[in-house]
């Protein structure tokens, strides 16, 4: 699928392929890089101290947590972050921040520096097959040997992860990024827009006629709060929220019964045991055997292979969150029996619980206190949630306002990634961390 560029040339002073590689991170908006020094990347972090007033090296002590750290500052901003790796245990290591990427379906951009092309076949020392090596986890996948392609490959694994929402390892052995270059290329970065097209009529009918519906949101409704609100008071429904949703809509709003399954709460479990309709905004939770056989649902999503994947739907819908609610919200039928006022006494049952347990002992402290004194203090700090039994208590006990973000390793369960991901968090969004 390469293009052939040679016809966009324009020539210039002479630069490496390193200096090519970060001017064309510059250009696409690349503000930091995270990796750990070595001999191989050098000549990058060579190139990004010529550059060093608008791109930087996050300098970590081990591969992962620097991967690990991008991975987070894209959770954060929605789009690619990069970071850097060695030859062979440098590259292996960052296996597994790259996981944490795929499976939580992260734009991350990893560049690693190869052996010298030179060296290839010879059994060379830290020699790893790189391409191998990356195969399962990343969506675009490839070795640059040609100058000529370094400035496109970039421009690609960007377009790729934004895309897929998705890992893009793109390789470099270490005497081309050496090798000067007298052009430059234009190279323009377009991201189709998607217009989704759908029949609704469907989706009224199954709203109007259902007594109970209930709204479970993920990931995908992340920004849409304010409708999902809206839309949950105009049908009754109460609103229950995955890992990842968490956040979305306010835990304070008398709407919102919590989470689901481990991180559930009474009123969460009473809402699925009664619903008589499961409308899925955003997710594709995994955990089916939470949800019953006899209910309709339907389930709204922008990947089509999540639509019906783990579940038998009534309605599939092909959409972002926020066009499904937007033609449906006026079509709708406004119910007056309003199913979340059913469980108001269950939620508040719930919560006298929760301050009784916490207040059981004083020393230790139990984690359910500090997670209620901390609802009462955060402002609009972001959250970083380790993995453990502190994803029950945050997820579950901790009460933040519609649009707080809260983020953790919901699919790979990364343990130890509170810290670098909150430090990626932290430099992406110029915020206090929590």
């Amino acid at each position: 699928m390469f293009i052939n560029q040679r016809k966009k040339i324009v020539f210039m002073e002479s630069k490496t392929v390193s200096d090519k590689i970060i001017e064309t991170l510059i250009e696409l908006g690349i503000k930091r890089v995270y990796g750990l020094p070595a001999d191989n990347i050098n000549p990058l972090l060579n190139s990004i101290s010529k550059y060093e007033d608008k791109i930087r090296f996050i300098k970590f002590l081990r591969e992962d947590d620097a991967g690990i750290a991008a991975v987070f500052e894209a959770k954060y901003a929605g789009k690619p972050s990069v970071c850097f790796a060695s030859v062979g245990p440098s590259s292996a290591l960052m296996v597994h921040a790259m996981y944490e990427a795929k499976m939580d379906h992260v734009p991350t951009i990893l560049i690693t520096v190869d052996i010298p092309s030179y060296m290839d076949g010879k059994d060379y020392v830290k020699a790893l097959n790189l391409l191998t090596l990356f195969k399962d986890v990343a969506n675009f996948n490839v070795k640059i040997t040609d100058p000529l392609s370094a400035k496109y490959a970039i421009y690609r694994a960007y377009k790729e992860s934004i895309l897929k929402n998705s890992v893009s390892h793109i390789s470099f052995p270490l005497d081309l990024l050496k090798e000067e270059i007298t052009y430059d290329e234009k190279i323009e970065l377009n991201i189709p827009r998607i217009e989704y097209n759908f029949d609704t009529s469907r989706v009224i009918e199954l709203i109007n006629k259902s007594e109970k519906p209930l709204i479970l949101i993920g990931h995908g409704a992340r920004k849409e709060g304010n409708r999902i609100a809206e839309l949950a008071e105009k049908i009754g429904s109460p609103i229950i929220y995955t890992m990842r949703g968490k956040g979305i809509v306010s835990d304070y709003d008398e709407k919102v019964m919590g989470g689901i399954g481990a991180f559930g709460t009474d009123a969460s479990f009473k809402a699925l045991s009664e619903a008589d309709l499961l409308i899925i905004l955003g997710s594709d939770f995994p955990h089916t055997w939470y949800f019953r056989d006899d209910i309709d649902i339907i389930q709204v999503d922008t990947n089509p292979n999540n639509i019906g994947k783990r579940l038998n739907v009534t309605e599939g819908i092909l959409s972002d969150v926020r066009t499904f609610i937007d033609k449906i919200m006026n079509k709708i039928e406004e119910k007056k029996e309003k199913f979340y006022s059913e469980l108001k006494e269950i939620k508040l049952e719930w919560e006298k619980k929760l301050v009784e347990t916490a207040n059981l002992s004083k020393s230790p402290i139990k984690p359910q206190k500090l997670m209620i004194e901390l609802s009462k203090r955060i402002g609009d700090q972001i959250i970083v949630s380790d993995i453990g039994s502190v994803t029950v208590w945050v997820i579950r006990d901790l009460k933040v306002r519609t649009g707080q973000l809260v983020l953790t390793s919901a699919w790979y369960g990364t343990m130890g990634c509170g810290i670098p991901g909150g430090i990626g968090v932290a430099l992406a969004s110029n915020k206090e961390v929590l």
